[in-house]
């Protein structure tokens, strides 16, 4: 089924003029190909919710300011939108598309540090869910948060082909 994906992945791309020589590997497992993707998916997820929050902050920040000119009026004069927590928040946001972005490069050209990058990253979503699981007890939850980055951990370190790939010494 692999060589059925390959050759059309390669003819699409003799079509499309040809790609960069690393994304072409013959030797990437398809589940490498697919988590990349993935990944790619929400590192481009990240980047589109923090810039919908920065619009949305920029909305908020117009309507519900402190009036500066007489006869003007503001909404709710005592929201304040330039919290610590939203600076964080964005600063957070950026580190997450950013990351995933380039851990889903990586994962592409089979680099090393992509991959224990990426083993990183489901540990931290695995703690995070841990903690939000503790005060939330819904499944849909548990299942999305929990069990994917336990699956993506799990075919990461167990598959024997993954692990050639990326040429880890175990």
């Amino acid at each position: 089924m692999s060589n059925f994906f390959g050759g059309m992945a390669g003819g699409m791309a003799r079509a499309a003029g040809g790609m960069q020589p690393g994304l072409q590997n013959p030797n990437r497992p398809f589940g490498v190909t697919l988590i990349a993707g993935v990944t790619g998916f929400i590192g481009g997820l990240y980047l589109v919710i923090m810039i919908l929050y920065l619009g949305l902050i920029n909305l908020m920040a117009s309507l519900f300011s402190t009036p500066s000119t007489p006869g003007s009026f503001s909404l709710l004069p005592s929201v304040n939108v330039d919290t610590p927590a939203t600076v964080l928040f964005i600063i957070y946001l950026t580190f997450l598309a950013v990351a995933y972005l380039a851990v889903a490069r990586g994962l592409f050209l089979l680099q090393q540090w992509a991959y224990w990058t990426l083993l990183g990253l489901e540990a931290l979503n695995f703690l995070v869910a841990l903690v939000i699981l503790i005060g939330n007890h819904n499944g849909t939850v548990f299942f999305t948060n929990i069990w994917i980055p336990v699956l993506i951990s799990a075919y990461l370190l167990a598959m024997g082909g993954v692990r050639r790939a990326f040429r880890v010494p175990f």
